[in-house]
Order: C-alpha cells, then structure tokens, then sequence
C-alpha cells in the first residue's frame, strides 16, 4: 500500500462532504450541519496524518521541497485551530490566542499549517482536561517565533532533547492514552529546519509545557 493509496479515498470523503455542505445549507437542520463540521474536522485532521507519512515518506528520499510564499500566521492559525477544535471539545479545554495578530512569514503555508495541527494535537493530548491552551506569536526581528502552552504532566529534563526524534514517543505518552507512532513533533522539526528555523521544549512543574518554533519574518 503507499500514500496515494490512502490519500485517494480520503479525498473521496472530503470532496463528498462539500457536496454534503452544499445540499445541507438549502435544506438541512442545524443539526445536520453541526454533524457535518465534525465530519469535515475529522477529515481534514486525517489528511494531516496522512501528510505526516507523506513527508516521512519523502525526507527518506530526497530533501523535502517547498512551496515558498508570504503567510499571514493568523490565518493559518485559524485554519489550524479549526481542524483540530474537535480534540479541544471532547476534553473541554480552551484555547487563547492572538486573533489581532498580524504577523507574516516566508514559508510554505502546507507545511506550516501541518507544524501548528501537530503540535495543538500535541498540546490537547497532553494538556489537561479543562485545561487552557495558549498560542503566543512573537516577532523577534528577522524571525517569528510561534509557542504552543499547555498545562499537563510536564517533560523530564533527560527526554526533553529526544522528543523531537523519529519514532520517540515520551513516557507521558501512555499515562495520555493517545495512540501515535512518535512521528509528529519529527515531521514539526524537519519541516521548521527545512524553513531555517530552530524548535524547541520548556517544560516545568511551575509553567507547564512550551513547544516553540520559529519561522523567518516575511520583507
């Protein structure tokens, strides 16, 4: 089986469910709407895990191509949020964010887009239940740096420096009772280094846990 083979039918799904929408807004309920988001939530999250095999797929292949242009990190963190808002419902947890956010990089807006759905997978799985997430995105001259904060057991010191390798999945990783092959913060690090950017972990009983990325400023 390769990618396309699971891509193919994955757009099947997504391309009916536009379909869907179109019918639902002339004569569906309001339930029958509500039902249909979820579905295309879930969908466009399946498409993210399905691109994470794809770039893993790729990196052993030959160096990762990109599609450069300038990306309004508001916008794309919408996006993000969107698909991933079904994992912040099922266990309650709030997101804060800077919607007044103006801030633009160079960069492919694919990718970044994969890095922030990784990484708020990650902040819901390991966060709290009831608990906040928080985005921060800073300008720091040449570069934006982009932070993810959640509330949950924290990080030890000794495996902070391998969470970001492939296959790795920390010990907090049974304790969240996700299923996952320790490819998601991987694919995050080779996507932002491919993009001249560094990643990085704080994690501390006091402040919780911080996933960063930086990105270059768009000119």
């Amino acid at each position: 089986m390769t990618i396309h083979d699971i891509r193919a039918p994955v757009a099947v799904i997504s391309a009916t469910t536009e379909l869907l929408k179109v019918n639902l807004e002339q004569r569906g309920s309001e339930e029958d709407a509500i039902l249909l988001q979820r579905i295309q939530r879930s969908t466009s999250w399946l498409i993210t895990l399905v691109d994470n095999l794809a770039v893993e797929t790729e990196l052993s292949a030959s160096p990762l191509s990109l599609d450069w242009s300038t990306v309004d990190l508001r916008e794309c963190t919408e996006e993000s949020l969107a698909i991933a808002q079904t994992l912040f419902d099922q266990r309650q947890q709030r997101v804060r964010w800077p919607r007044e956010c103006a801030v633009k990089v160079s960069g492919d807006r694919r990718r970044i887009q994969q890095v922030l759905i990784n990484l708020l997978t990650n902040a819901s799985k390991y966060g709290d239940s009831h608990s906040e997430i928080r985005i921060d995105i800073v300008p720091c001259g040449e570069w934006a740096r982009i932070q993810i904060h959640n509330y949950g057991p924290t990080i030890p010191a000794w495996e902070q420096g391998q969470i970001f390798e492939r296959f790795v999945r920390g010990s907090n990783a049974k304790s969240a009772g996700g299923a996952g092959l320790g490819l998601g913060l991987h694919i995050v690090k080779k996507i932002v280094e491919r993009h001249g950017g560094q990643v990085g972990v704080i994690s501390s009983p006091e402040q919780g846990t911080v996933l960063w990325f930086t990105l270059p400023a768009a000119h």
